[in-house]
């Protein structure tokens, strides 16, 4: 799996997402989901009793329960109190879609709706980290992504795997009637339906005014040196208002997350909607 791969795998749960509803009677599952369709119960011919006894069978060893990729005490919050955001943060506004959130300062800011992207990716010094970026930047683009938040180095240590922390903003809709306990079992069962992707854990809570559900999870990706990684993505769903939720995927390495995981919780606690005259609302 390739690290620009979540980009699709996000925009085809919005998909899922959208259609969801109270009369909905379960949670559509994503194209790309592997899902075992029912056989037929095959015919077989009944057995002629033996007066060979059966050995008994043996009591199978319980399987070790896996090791979690995260450690559950290293989890970003979402209660807007625990929180702050540092002075020196900058502050990213878009104002095409209403939205803004602060972010560090050495990181790269780009809303996606206007040209200047490839410009703000150019201070990458890393050439194959930016030709990694850039095309993950087109294909956000091309699911109608809104932003694009990047830690500007390489973070994995290895030349053949580029790699740096992020985070994309998309926004979708989601009938008006649905209510949160179903928009959040449709957000899992298709996360659950996508191949490779672990559920690390689950959390709702509020960002500021906005009620939010957050998920971690994990999958491996492998380098051209056959070496394994995990990826960890943090996804923040704000339901801005009845019929529009915000998604913040925030993705880096679980060895880069002890690192990352404040920054991550102070950028989704600070995002909040702005009126056309940069006031909050």
């Amino acid at each position: 799996m390739r690290v620009k791969s979540l980009a699709f795998a996000v925009f085809v749960l919005l998909i899922a997402l959208g259609a969801c509803s109270e009369t909905t009677p379960s949670p559509t599952p994503s194209p790309s989901a592997t899902v075992a369709l029912p056989t037929s119960t095959p015919v077989v011919s009944t057995p002629t009793p033996t007066t060979t006894p059966v050995p008994p069978t043996p009591t199978p060893l319980p399987s070790p329960t896996p090791t979690p990729v995260v450690d559950p005490d290293t989890l970003p919050l979402l209660n807007e109190e625990q929180v702050t955001v540092p002075q020196d943060w900058l502050i990213f506004t878009s104002p095409t879609n209403g939205f803004q959130l602060s972010y560090p300062p050495e990181w790269l800011a780009m809303d996606l709706t206007q040209d200047d992207w490839q410009t703000i990716l150019n201070n990458v010094t890393d050439a194959s980290l930016r030709n990694l970026l850039t095309e993950q930047v087109q294909a956000l683009i091309k699911s109608n992504t809104l932003a694009f938040l990047t830690y500007p180095l390489s973070e994995s240590g290895e030349q053949r795997l580029p790699f740096a922390s992020n985070l994309n903003i998309l926004r979708t809709s989601v009938p008006q009637e649905t209510s949160q306990t179903l928009l959040v079992q449709a957000i899992i069962q298709n996360l659950k339906n996508m191949s490779g992707l672990r559920l690390e854990s689950m959390n709702r809570g509020k960002v500021g005014e906005y009620p939010a559900v957050a998920i971690l999870y994990s999958y491996p990706i492998r380098s051209e040196d056959e070496k394994i990684y995990h990826v960890v993505g943090w996804q923040v769903y704000l339901r801005t208002q009845p019929e529009e939720v915000y998604v913040l995927t925030f993705t880096t390495l679980a060895d880069v997350l002890p690192e990352r995981i404040k920054d991550f919780a102070r950028m989704a606690n600070s995002f909040h909607l702005v009126r056309e005259n940069g006031q909050g609302k």
